[in-house]
């Protein structure tokens, strides 16, 4: 395991219109570790990991952005829905945390595709999870995303 501990930042970022109440964020301890053991950074490409979640009324696909000159690190971007984090933030919060968990890894998978990276643990990681829902309706539905 090497010892890097900074290997991902993960935020949150609301924007304006949203008018929401900050969710608590997944706890990235897990994330970290799959990383770690995953080798995925550092590597000859960047050193660590940026990622931001943005609480959106208007989504968008996974942003991948260029790498810092400065900080070798890898800016990215997923959106989730204002209207069902407001409701889970509120009815379920570990289906949010669920949500959260399932944005991250679906930003590692694109990032490892993109730079042909092994991406076989979190692909792994993300076959126990289902789709985030796309309606509060359909999270009224569902306790959690953890299907195995």
């Amino acid at each position: 395991m090497k010892s890097e501990s900074r290997l991902i930042n993960i935020g949150v970022v609301e924007e304006e219109s949203t008018n929401l109440i900050y969710p608590v964020p997944i706890s990235i301890d897990q994330v970290k570790l799959m990383i770690d053991e995953s080798e995925l950074v550092p590597n000859d490409i960047f050193e660590w990991i940026s990622l931001i979640h943005v609480i959106s009324n208007t989504l968008h696909p996974i942003k991948i952005g260029r790498i810092s000159k400065s900080y070798k690190d890898l800016p990215v971007t997923t959106w989730i829905s204002a209207d069902i984090v407001r409701f889970t933030n509120f009815e379920n919060r570990q289906l949010l945390q669920d949500i959260f968990m399932v944005a991250a890894l679906e930003a590692l998978i694109a990032v490892c595709k993109k730079y042909t990276l092994d991406d076989r643990a979190f692909v792994s990681e993300r076959a126990k999870y289902g789709d985030i829902p796309e309606t509060v309706e359909a999270c009224q539905r569902i306790d959690r995303l953890l299907i195995s």
